[in-house]
């Protein structure tokens, strides 16, 4: 069983890896939910490139336009805008130029072109990610998100391997 969870996490993420992380457009964010200390934000961080890093706040003046992606971690899901965040449907798909406030209230542009990783601790942070859709909006949210996103929940077996 063990094995079976670390396969199926790392052909989910070496796939991404390949079809999504030197996209310019059109990438799938990558979702990884799973507990604390599994090893998320190692692995993010870990991979080539330059990247920027958002640990449970946003922070305009670290954002950096050419960046190879962008990670976001320590978010909950349901809560991204109310922790000051653009929308998260542009900032986690590559929407390319859109304006955000900075904390002075002038809007300034950015250019969102680079795949977003989102790092989830399960159950605290995964919020309409962990439930089944009940209304309309969050039967379209749900379906928004299977297109746009590649979504992983850890398996309890998989952490002693990570």
């Amino acid at each position: 069983i063990i094995l079976f969870f670390y396969y199926n996490l790392g052909r989910v993420v070496n796939r991404w890896v390949k079809q999504e992380l030197r996209r310019t457009s059109g990438a799938k964010c990558l979702i990884l939910i799973g507990p604390s200390g599994t090893g998320k934000t190692s692995f993010a961080k870990s991979l080539p490139g330059y990247y920027n890093y958002f640990d449970g706040q946003w922070r305009l003046d670290t954002w950096k336009n050419f960046t190879s992606y962008s990670i976001f971690d320590n978010i909950g899901w349901d809560e991204f805008e109310e922790k000051g965040f653009p929308n998260k449907k542009q900032t986690l798909t590559q929407c390319g130029y859109f304006k955000v406030e900075h904390e002075t209230g002038v809007l300034i542009e950015i250019n969102c072109t680079q795949p977003a990783i989102v790092l989830l601790n399960q159950p605290l942070h995964e919020g309409q990610l962990g439930r089944p859709p009940i209304t309309y909006q969050e039967e379209r949210e749900a379906k928004f998100w299977k297109e746009h996103a590649i979504i992983y929940r850890m398996g309890e077996y998989s952490l002693s391997l990570l």
